[in-house]
């Protein structure tokens, strides 16, 4: 038993560089040059897509001007890259965003291109568990050097938990469903989703579901990631990790991370169904069979696949006890990883 996230402080999270260092320490470039702006910020209860909308509303410029290489949660202390395809001056940037509640720019700088996935390494992590029934001595002893790398309940909403449904209600067609889901008005809607609702009342459904087509795919991907989570249940529980068909095995990069791109033999590399998902294994199809749609049904958001490893080493893992029932962990993931799915696994709460 412990307690997570007592306190935005609680859960700190900083993303790792490609080319080296991290959100929290990058440096301003006034110099550079190129079309796009490129801002580290530290966000305090934020989340991603929140915080993406908000710059674009103080920028004057459309959502899909604002990008981002990774997904962070509200309830944290975030140090995230964004880029922002605008002509004005990186200090104008930083000025404007520095005006957000909650936000502190910590660097900026011209870039000739978006911010991308492969632009982040991994996230490092500065974790403080309250109220917990165990020990950091508890904590090492249960530590492995990887562990099953499962989608977090993040990936599926962090309030309501039904993204993965809404997706299903897309790759289906049911557009009215989808919205109906997306914005349940029984349970009470802030003001943008109480705005959105409206909107795609006088759009009708469908049109409304294609004109924020990113939002929704974000929801397709949920539902992709559940697939996933699902078979490699499965999977462990027959004890078939190893390489199945259209799959292979990946090594480390320089980061100590899997990289699905990286020789090797270290990690299977499982695939991610979508529309060009190169097979699909009895799990798999079991599962959308259950669901009642196939790997072509994601053509309708163009969800095309992917790749994802069935394990991710932890790197750099410390424990410490604080008194008073705290524990502080301290680790690194490779992105797309979870640091809540690695605590359960630490802790015993799988």
């Amino acid at each position: 038993m412990y307690r997570l996230k007592a306190y935005p402080e609680d859960f700190v999270v900083d993303e790792m560089l490609a080319t080296g260092g991290s959100a929290s320490v990058a440096k301003s470039d006034p110099a550079a040059q190129g079309p796009f702006v490129w801002v580290a910020v530290k966000k305090v209860n934020w989340n991603t897509l929140d915080l993406a909308r908000e710059i674009a509303k103080r920028l004057r410029v459309g959502e899909k001007r604002v990008n981002y290489a990774g997904i962070k949660d509200r309830n944290a202390v975030a140090y995230q890259v964004f880029s922002i395809n605008t002509r004005e001056d990186g200090a104008a940037v930083s000025e404007k965003l520095s005006g957000i509640k909650d936000i502190e720019v910590m660097a900026f700088w011209r870039a000739a291109r978006w911010i991308k996935g492969e632009d982040m390494a991994g996230n490092m992590f500065d974790i403080t568990l309250r109220d917990c029934s165990f020990t950091a001595a508890d904590v090492m002893r249960n530590a492995a050097d990887r562990f099953p790398n499962y989608f977090g309940e993040q990936r599926f909403g962090s309030m309501r938990k039904n993204t993965a449904t809404v997706g299903l209600k897309v790759l289906k067609g049911d557009y009215e469903g989808a919205v109906s889901e997306y914005f349940p008005e029984e349970v009470g809607l802030d003001r943008w989703e109480e705005r959105m609702l409206q909107q795609s009342r006088k759009m009708g459904a469908e049109r409304f579901v294609r004109s924020n087509a990113r939002l929704f795919k974000l929801c397709v991907h949920a539902l992709q990631s559940l697939v996933f989570n699902r078979e490699l249940e499965m999977r462990i529980r027959d004890g078939e990790t190893g390489v199945l068909e259209g799959e292979y095995a990946c090594g480390r990069n320089k980061f100590g991370f899997a990289d699905i791109n990286v020789e090797g033999g270290e990690f299977t590399v499982g695939l991610l169904v979508g529309s060009e998902c190169r097979a699909v294994n009895k799990y798999k199809q079991a599962i959308l069979d259950e669901y009642g749609i196939s790997r072509e049904s994601f053509r309708r958001s163009d969800v095309r696949g992917g790749y994802r490893t069935l394990y991710a080493p932890i790197i750099g893992l410390d424990a410490v006890d604080m008194g008073n029932g705290v524990v502080r962990l301290k680790f690194a993931l490779q992105k797309g990883s979870y640091a809540t799915v690695l605590i359960d696994e630490l802790v015993g709460e799988k």
